[in-house]
């Protein structure tokens, strides 16, 4: 385990005034468990105490595949197959779990046993959101293979006359060739379909423009990308505007050491100048989730936006028209925003 983030979530326990935290992988994983092991963890609760040490609580079928993780990651941790020798342990602990991720048969059976349960969920958030250099290498990787992808996948776009579906499946095709995986499964839409932010690719013909939103992994990082293509580059000006907005946003950024809450004011008054409705917020994190922290609302909580990374994604939305123009930005709040993806903007 990586010393610096282990260090990071004892403080969370030491600042929440707890003795341990649990995490758990079932049918919702939390993703701290990757980022905190550096392998997925499947079918197993983790448990953290206050002096550092760990123990997995296992399926005896799962057992020797964690032994070989463990030593393979030169992880020091006691496992356990016995579920009632692990809550044993957790009597007269005060706890901290992720309430977003916790099933709730989980909950209910660790009220019998646990002292006190805090949700920790926020403190995790903003554990996850601070980016290493390790983990923005990945994520710009994960962008320079997406860019490839495309690239690949449009080639002679209307020249064949695909549907929708058929170029969705021509850029998992891409993926996988390139021997990546998904981050998300691809958002491909045209006419009337792209004016749904998460359309579906149906058997509609690609005509007049296209809508693609996608991003593979690295390593267990993704990026998130998102942009539109036109035939005999008939550009629409609406689609031109996002990308002078989204250049807009990066010097805003670059002026104000700001939290998401004032990108996100700076963002709804925009485009409400403009006329244009909103059906989503400018962006979000990425990192080990597509979607994570953190996250750009006008009220309710804030974040700094340092050593962090986020998808910035303007969107148009017009009768039957939708336009979207979204990259990955690294923020050290600092320096310039550094756009992972070299195409230019």
């Amino acid at each position: 385990m990586d010393t610096e983030r282990k260090k990071r979530l004892i403080d969370i326990i030491e600042t929440k005034e707890l003795d341990g935290i649990l995490l758990f992988s079932g049918r919702e994983s939390d993703k701290t468990l990757l980022y905190l092991f550096g392998f997925d963890m499947e079918a197993c609760t983790a448990l953290i105490k206050k002096d550092g040490s760990i123990t997995i609580l296992v399926s005896e079928m799962m057992l020797s595949q964690y032994e070989k993780e463990l030593v393979k990651n030169r992880l020091d941790v006691e496992l356990v197959f016995k579920k009632d020798k692990f809550l044993k342990m957790l009597e007269e602990m005060r706890i901290g779990i992720n309430y977003l991720t916790v099933p709730y048969a989980s909950h209910q059976e660790l009220k019998k046993h646990a002292k006190r349960i805090s949700d920790v969920s926020q403190e995790l958030e903003v554990l996850r959101m601070v980016k290493s250099a390790e983990e923005v290498k990945k994520i710009k990787k994960a962008g320079e293979i997406t860019k490839l992808v495309i690239e690949r996948a449009t080639e002679n776009l209307f020249e064949e006359q695909m549907r929708e579906k058929e170029l969705a499946r021509k850029i998992l095709v891409e993926t996988y060739q390139l021997g990546a995986e998904p981050a998300f499964s691809p958002i491909v839409a045209t006419g009337g379909n792209a004016c749904h932010p998460h359309a579906k690719p149906g058997a509609r013909k690609i005509k007049r423009y296209v809508l693609i939103d996608y991003g593979v992994k690295y390593d267990g990082y993704c990026y998130d990308f998102c942009d539109c293509y036109f035939e005999n580059a008939q550009v629409d000006e609406r689609y031109l505007f996002l990308r002078d907005f989204f250049v807009e946003i990066l010097e805003f950024l670059k002026e104000n050491r700001c939290d998401s809450c004032k990108l996100a004011q700076f963002y709804v008054k925009k485009m409400n100048q403009k006329g244009y409705k909103i059906l989503h917020s400018l962006g979000h994190g990425v990192g080990l989730e597509v979607h994570e922290a953190p996250f750009f609302r006008i009220k309710g909580r804030s974040y700094r936006l340092e050593n962090t990374t986020i998808a910035i994604e303007p969107g148009v939305y017009i009768g039957r028209d939708g336009f979207r123009f979204e990259r990955s930005v690294y923020l050290d709040g600092k320096i310039n925003p550094k756009v992972l993806w070299n195409d230019g903007v």
